[in-house]
């Protein structure tokens, strides 16, 4: 029975249009914007979107009006660095700052005793004045 699709397969195949379309916005956004910016730009997105995929919809004789990106969700380690960003950004911190003062936290609270801790504190303590002065 050639020529017969099922509703489930032509929806899959659209999709598969769709998420390659993207896919090419998404990747071409990213060489100028971040992700936090993305997400300001959903309504460009959804245009953008519109716009690569219609010819491949007019192609098989569907008319593609609108494409709406309603959100832009991350995994929990992308999230996590989202937020890092944030904290950083309202610290007015670099990176190497934010690492240098996570380090001196996660040494001050290494409880191991013979000194080792202290010891590790103090070339910390050196790294964060090194750290704030370049910054």
């Amino acid at each position: 029975m050639q020529g017969i699709y099922t509703t489930n397969e032509i929806g899959d195949y659209l999709r598969g249009i769709l998420l390659s379309e993207i896919a090419g916005v998404l990747g071409a956004q990213m060489k100028t914007k971040s992700l936090l910016d993305l997400a300001e730009l959903q309504s460009d997105l959804g245009v953008a979107i519109q716009a690569k995929a219609a010819d491949d919809f007019e192609a098989i004789g569907i008319a593609l009006k609108k494409v709406y990106v309603v959100s832009i969700q991350t995994n929990e380690e992308i999230a996590k660095a989202i937020a890092t960003r944030g904290a950083m950004g309202a610290l007015g911190v670099n990176y190497t700052q934010y690492q240098t003062g996570q380090a001196m936290r996660e040494a001050a609270q290494n409880t191991s005793g013979g000194g080792a801790g202290s010891g590790i504190g103090l070339g910390a303590g050196i790294g964060l004045g090194q750290a704030m002065a370049q910054g």
